[in-house]
């Protein structure tokens, strides 16, 4: 008897691999020749000068840390000022300089305000319209031909967002009744009459004994 032989079954493997590296060279070659016709400068054209800045301010930075007073921030809830402690080493007539108030959360609401030399080492800052919530307070100045740059944070808050437990209202107190005061109970009579007998109770179950 002859075979008959069976009829081959289509194998996809070869003809989908063929596309699949068809299809990534093409995609390279793609991406090259975008990169090519669009060229971007890593570097910006004015790197000297940004670095020459950037390092001139880690210089102040510093300069600030190597004095012995730092800067310090306080606020005063009552009055709505902040109190801006200058190093008094670094700090004179002749100094100059500002100071940049800095919410994180709102850059719309960012300050600058100049330093005056007439109030001395310690600088007030009217914070009654300043949002309450984190500020960052950095101070930058010069004095007798040296620059510092010092930073420092406060959290602005109000009278009314500190709860004090001596002024918080008394907890109402429960009702009590009286024992005396209520109304007399009904005596309690001993009706033979409102007992039923026994043998006049209707059965639950007339199987069961009453």
């Amino acid at each position: 008897m002859s075979s008959v032989a069976s009829p081959s079954r289509w194998n996809p493997w070869p003809i989908a691999l063929i596309a699949f590296f068809t299809l990534a060279i093409l995609s390279i070659a793609g991406f090259v020749v975008f990169c090519t016709m669009h060229p971007e400068e890593l570097v910006a054209p004015d790197y000297y000068e940004q670095e020459i800045r950037y390092q001139g301010h880690l210089e102040k930075m510093a300069r600030a840390r190597e004095l012995k007073g730092r800067l310090s921030l306080r606020y005063d809830r009552a009055t709505k000022v902040i109190q801006v402690g200058m190093p008094a080493e670094a700090f004179g007539p002749s100094a100059a300089g500002h100071i940049d108030l800095y919410r994180p959360s709102s850059r719309l609401q960012d300050l600058v305000i100049k330093l005056n030399p007439s109030q001395g080492a310690n600088q007030t800052i009217d914070a009654s319209k300043l949002s309450p919530g984190l500020w960052r307070v950095r101070v930058s100045w010069s004095n007798a031909g040296q620059e510092y740059w010092a930073e420092e944070k406060v959290i602005l808050e109000t009278l009314s967002s500190t709860l004090n437990p001596n002024r918080l209202p008394p907890l109402p107190r429960a009702a009590t009744v009286s024992v005396g005061q209520g109304p007399p109970l009904p005596p309690i009579t001993n009706n033979k009459s409102s007992i039923l007998d026994s043998k006049s109770r209707p059965r639950l179950n007339p199987g069961l004994p009453g």
